[in-house]
């Protein structure tokens, strides 16, 4: 009974060990390609479950704290079950064992698995032990996903890397650190076609020049980060309406909105589309099946990109309200905070939600960990670090 009482004890003293191993776990499988449906990825988020199940058991908490946990999390399994996608529901379950984690320290660990798993990848698919997935993009010809599910994937988990260096070096960094980050955007843009990703990844790297920048003027730099940080704090709402209203009144005769069409290849018109064939999702709907049709070609949602709008399909009108709100909460603390980088990086993240649907997962946008963080030191439920240790000005 002493054995099993000291491991107990230890248990709850370093349960946070749990949680890094369960999160670390499916950060490894996302970034090795794998997906819900491949045996692999369903064994290891097994795994990643049991341990963040005992993160969960052996963290304290009031009654109250449980009480909420318990709300948000049925509601996250009760979306799953009706849509059947499961990214929301790991998303918050990943969020409610945060408490008492070193968010910091975790997305350092993060960075370091990510950059070996990219590596590995693609050193896999350059010697041809697994398949570089040539896909043919419509008018882009032939485009290459080095091991990934698509070229967009590559690009996508590129650019998260790519931020987490540069936030996590942000004393550190130099012009080296900015002609790298422009070389691998290109480099990976003249093997996926990528180009919204690449002006995305460019803009990424323009915004972290700019802080730097800012950071050299003093005072009136001080200010302008303020500002800017200040406005950007409802990116994610005005993101969604924007998609909204373009989505939903979208004319193929209206110059303007045909020109942005043409610009984000195709998305509003299979944006509309599906518009058409569903309507309004309160409460989210399973899309998988009855695919829209563009230029009567069947396509799968798949091609729906924007997270804001395959959100909304997905997990529904009030899921996306719930998810906006936490974005916009989160950024309007930092602000408060006056951790003015952080507003700024999280609501520039937001920006490439535009294109693509990975915003709302926390394993492959990792940034959602402060925005968890934020919920969390809020309500006082944060013992291991204050809100001032994550600021890396």
């Amino acid at each position: 009974m002493t054995g099993i009482k000291k491991i107990i004890d230890w248990a709850y003293k370093n349960n946070d060990v749990f949680y890094y191993i369960s999160f670390l776990s499916l950060v490894f499988a996302k970034t090795l390609g794998f997906y819900s449906g491949d045996k692999e990825y369903m064994i290891i988020m097994a795994f990643a479950m049991v341990c963040l199940g005992l993160k969960l058991l052996f963290t304290k908490y009031t009654l109250k704290e449980i009480i909420v946990m318990g709300i948000v999390g049925l509601y996250a399994v009760f979306i799953y079950l009706k849509t059947g996608y499961v990214t929301f529901t790991i998303m918050i379950l990943t969020v409610l064992g945060l408490k008492n984690i070193d968010v910091l320290d975790l997305m350092k660990k993060v960075l370091f698995v990510r950059i070996i798993c990219i590596s590995v990848l693609v050193t896999a698919s350059v010697a041809g032990i697994v398949g570089n997935a040539v896909k043919d993009q419509f008018e882009d010809g032939l485009t290459y996903s080095y091991g990934f599910q698509s070229p967009n994937e590559f690009m996508v988990n590129i650019f998260i890397t790519v931020a987490l260096i540069l936030y996590l070096n942000y004393k550190k960094l130099n012009i080296l650190h900015f002609l790298l980050s422009i070389y691998a955007f290109y480099a990976v843009y003249r093997v996926t076609n990528s180009m919204t990703g690449f002006m995305l990844g460019m803009f990424l790297v323009f915004v972290f020049l700019c802080l730097k920048l800012f950071d050299r003027l003093g005072k009136p730099g001080y200010i302008i980060k303020k500002v800017i940080s200040a406005a950007v704090i409802p990116t994610s709402l005005l993101c969604f309406i924007g998609t909204f209203v373009m989505s939903v009144f979208f004319d193929v005769n209206n110059k303007f909105m045909f020109m942005l069409d043409q610009l984000i290849t195709g998305r509003l018109k299979i944006q509309h589309q599906y518009w058409l064939n569903y309507g309004f999702s309160l409460l989210g709907k399973d899309i998988s099946r009855a695919a829209a049709r563009w230029d009567g070609v069947q396509i799968n949602n798949g091609f729906l990109d924007s997270n804001y709008w395959c959100s909304f399909y997905k997990y529904g009108f009030v899921t996306e309200m719930f998810f906006i709100a936490c974005l916009v909460f989160a950024s309007w603390y930092f602000y408060k905070k006056k951790n003015y980088n952080l507003t700024i990086i999280i609501n520039t993240l937001c920006l490439y939600g535009l294109m693509e649907d990975f915003l709302i997962s926390s394993v492959v946008n990792p940034f959602l960990l402060f925005v968890a963080f934020a919920i969390y030191d809020a309500a006082g439920l944060n013992r291991k670090q204050s809100g001032e240790v994550i600021r890396l000005e």
